[in-house]
């Protein structure tokens, strides 16, 4: 008993069979209302308020003429119903009718289905719960004539009690069915006619078209802008079938009623027989205003011709609709009002890698006092969720119903966070699938007016409107695990210098650089170009980009996608001469390319051929030589090294070179250099000197040949040598040896023996002398002791057998040959013998070194003797 409402809530929290629910609340003072709430609790959002009951629109009688049987024998009788709340759940049936039958009539529903206590459509599978029955608003049903016997009596009656239900209160009718005879009186004769039909015409215009001998849809929807309007035909037909009406008894269409928001506003007769009465609903040519939404009107007519028996009536329910909201600009594709929205095509969005983009879906509603309330969800169906992990996409806004335009803003921002995937070890970077988001936007009209607008949660809404969110990526270039195949990195990841890669080259060898790109969009097409600053080297061949056609394993599909050109490659190939600037490394950079030639992506490398990705150098350092002479080498060590020489003899002198140069190939593998050394003489050689190359290649050795005769015993000559590479870059620089015939000394060859040398050498038979000579250790690492005279053997440094023939003696001042030849008890002769680089004119320098063979100069003993 106080002003403020009373509410009571019941709440299911357990699995309960269906049931129904009935709350009796006693309402203290006159006029009092009640409000019931059907569905979920939400005191700011009612689901439902029933606030009156069910109106069946139906006339107290409707007449039935006893006359030949028509096409169908059983005539149709609109029974359409409706709820001032817009309640979905109206439906009618007969008052003594069950769940299985209609009782003790026979009504049939238009579809020939008998009309049951559940309405035309039947009871729901698990129960009788009016919110579990199909939705509808009254029916068409047939009334069977011809299984009732009636009277003749044209006052005859038959009373039907109907009811009609909203799913919470129900309306009890009753309708008097009156069977009347057509017949035409003539004096006392009686004759059967045909009372006046309800038909259509197969025209949109309702004054022209073909009679078609069928019910017109009784229940019309109008907008608030009108026109508003409602025709029913009516003609009279000379048989049970065709379409020939009865010339000079065209029948005429009254109201059965009153006028109910309406009023007629034309009526005449076709030139075919057909009556047309024109009603208007509504102001003017049937306009309403933004009150009126959702309401119902309903007029009835009957039709009448020289027969006196009516049509059966006829009712139409008028349903005013509002405005469904629509979509305006921004929302993609519109930019102006009044473009197409293309709802018939998703209109596909690129979200870029990098970036944070967003796009408005905005709608509007044209009806006064009404909201906005836009829905977006992702519709892809692969159980993924733009809105959820991973994606994270924002849905933000005025979207909730709360303003008229409302507007969602998606927000998306593509990273390694938000469904990009970046393979750590190749740099493949991959998308998630493409995501298709639908919108729609409804307005409040349940919530404003109580009134329900579309079924089944009694608002109005927008057509659908779909959207692709497609990610959109430039191309990133791509190595391999075991990066042999692949574009060459330092580092993986980082700015250009950080993944610069330095490759080793060589001179003379051909060098071959592969750029890799793969583009995260597989249908995308990727080039590759190389970049004017820096360049590439002189004579490079930079080839072109080719694709490389693939099937990419991607998350979604465990077959993959294929990709035609998604990926690509470009190999840049380069062999280095000695002609090239070798002091300096080549840098070369590459950018890739895809084929989108459009994008809303806000980035400056985006132009009209396409996407250009991230650039990436790799440079190219020339490995150069690297020459050095070999320990075990005679030459390289010291310029201007002595070597002796031993007559008569050939000397060999071993030269040994390599070259130390390594590179690092692209699998970051410490290689060899493919360079040969050259051994070479930078000078003449001495005619007692050649050189021999005996192992070619990175370690290269070759001889000196040395050969001195006899008579160039004191004598020297300078042999010079450089090692090389085979292209002419790096040497060792010239190294020169002095090669000193030896005096005193004698090379063993072949058969010699003591006896031999000592007489080729000096003329004399006494090889004792020469035994005596080699018979204590001189120092000389050349000569060796002989202890057997009838056992030379080679040995020493040079693999030689090296025998003194004499002794050294140095020069002093004043001496003279014949003055030495008297002391050493020789003569001047053998001394020239020993030392044939003494000029015997000439005077003898002090610290000049001769050799003596001392007491040589005796009586020569024969060996018959």
């Amino acid at each position: 008993p106080t002003p403020t409402p009373c509410e009571v809530y019941v709440d299911f929290r357990a699995n309960i069979n269906p049931l129904d629910l009935f709350v009796t609340l006693t309402l203290p003072r006159p006029g009092d209302a009640v409000g019931w709430y059907y569905g979920p609790h939400n005191p700011t959002f009612p689901r439902v308020q029933n606030r009156a009951s069910p109106i069946p629109i139906n006339r107290p009688v409707i007449t039935v003429t006893q006359a030949e049987p028509l096409v169908e024998p059983d005539p149709f009788f609109p029974f359409p119903a409706y709820d001032l709340d817009g309640l979905p759940f109206v439906r009618t049936f007969p008052a003594l009718s069950t769940a299985d039958g209609s009782g003790n009539t026979n009504i049939l529903c238009a579809n020939g289905a008998t009309l049951t206590s559940f309405g035309c459509n039947g009871q729901v599978s698990g129960g009788a719960h009016p919110s579990d029955l199909p939705p509808f608003e009254g029916y068409d049903f047939r009334f069977k004539t011809s299984d009732k016997v009636v009277s003749d009596n044209n006052e005859f009656y038959y009373s039907l009690t109907w009811k009609t239900f909203d799913g919470l209160n129900t309306v009890t009718s009753e309708i008097l069915i009156n069977f009347c005879k057509a017949v035409i009186e003539i004096g006392n004769t009686e004759i059967f006619d045909r009372a006046a039909e309800w038909v259509t015409l197969d025209s949109a215009d309702p004054y022209s078209g073909n009679i078609v001998r069928q019910l017109p849809n009784t229940t019309i929807e109008c907008t608030l802008a009108g026109p508003c309007k409602l025709y029913a035909h009516a003609a009279k037909f000379q048989g049970s079938s065709g379409t020939a009406t009865t010339p000079g008894d065209e029948p005429t269409i009254h109201l059965d009623g009153p006028e109910v928001g309406g009023n007629v506003t034309d009526q005449r007769t076709l030139a075919n027989g057909v009556n047309v009465i024109e009603y208007t609903v509504g102001a003017g040519e049937g306009t309403h205003t933004s009150d009126d939404i959702g309401k119902y009107f309903s007029v009835c007519f009957y039709a009448t011709s020289r027969v006196r028996c009516r049509s059966v009536p006829l009712c139409f329910k008028v349903k005013i609709i509002g405005s469904s909201p629509y979509f305006i600009p921004p929302t993609p594709p519109l930019v102006n009002f009044g473009d197409d929205l293309r709802v018939d095509e998703i209109t596909e969005q690129a979200v870029c890698a990098g970036f944070t983009v967003s796009f408005r879906i905005r709608a509007q509603d044209d009806d006064a006092g009404e909201f906005v309330q836009i829905q977006t969800i992702d519709s892809t169906g692969d159980g993924q969720d733009l809105f959820a992990p991973p994606y994270n996409a924002l849905r933000v806004g005025n979207f909730s119903g709360e303003s008229n335009p409302g507007f969602i803003d998606v927000t998306y921002t593509l990273d390694i966070t938000n469904g990009v995937a970046v393979d750590p070890v190749t740099r493949r970077t991959t998308f998630a699938q493409d995501r298709n988001i639908c919108s729609q936007a409804a307005d409040n009209t349940l919530e404003a007016r109580f009134r329900f607008g579309y079924l089944p949660d009694g608002s109005f809404r927008s057509v659908t409107k779909c959207h692709k969110i497609h990610f959109s990526g430039p191309p990133t270039f791509i190595t391999t695990a075991n990066r042999l195949d692949g574009t060459p990195f330092g580092q993986l990841f980082g700015t250009v210098e950080e993944r610069l890669r330095t490759v080793d080259a060589f001179i003379g060898q051909e060098k071959a650089i592969t750029f890799r790109a793969q583009d995260p969009n597989h249908a995308d097409s990727t080039k590759i170009f190389f970049l004017s600053d820096p360049g590439i080297p002189n004579g490079a061949d930079t080839g072109v980009s080719v694709c490389e056609p693939q099937v990419l394993p991607v998350v979604w599909d465990a077959n993959g996608i294929f990709s035609a050109c998604s990926v690509s490659s470009r190999t840049v190939r380069w062999t280095p001469s000695n002609e090239s600037d070798l002091t300096r490394n080549y840098r070369i950079c590459a950018v890739s390319r895809d084929d989108v030639s459009s994008s809303i992506c806000p980035s400056d490398k985006m132009s009209a051929e396409g996407w250009y990705g991230e650039e990436h150098c790799v440079e190219i350092r020339v490995v150069l030589p690297e020459i050095i002479w070999e320990s075990d080498s005679k030459f390289g060590h010291s310029n201007m090294t002595v070597l002796n020489a031993y007559v008569p003899c050939s000397m060999e002198y071993l030269v040994r070179a390599s070259d130390l140069s390594v590179g690092v190939n692209s699998s970051a593998v410490t290689v060899a250099s493919p360079y040969s050394v050259v051994i070479e003489n930078t000078t003449r050689l001495p005619s007692r000197a050649s050189l021999r190359p005996d192992v070619e290649g990175r370690n290269a050795t070759s001889t000196v040949v040395y050969r001195a005769g006899r008579g160039d015993e004191g004598r020297q000559d300078v042999v010079c040598l450089q090692a090389r590479d085979n292209w002419h870059t790096k040497s060792t620089g010239t190294y020169c040896v002095i090669i000193r015939i030896m005096r005193c000394a004698y090379c063993v060859e072949g058969a010699d023996t003591l006896q031999l040398i000592m007489r080729d050498t000096i003329g004399d038979f006494n090889w004792l002398r020469i035994w005596a000579a080699n018979g204590n250790d001189d120092g000389d690492p050349d000569t060796q002791l002989v202890e057997n005279p009838d056992d030379i053997l080679a040995s020493g440094q040079y693999e030689k057998q090296v025998v003194n023939v004499g002794s050294l003696y140095t020069v002093n001042l004043g001496e003279s040959l014949s003055e030495l030849a008297g002391r050493f008890q020789t003569t001047v002769k053998k001394l020239l013998v020993l030392n044939p680089d003494v000029d015997e004119a000439g005077p003898l320098l002090p610290g000049q070194e001769l050799c003596v063979a001392p007491c040589t100069d005796l009586p020569i003993i024969s060996p018959d003797a």
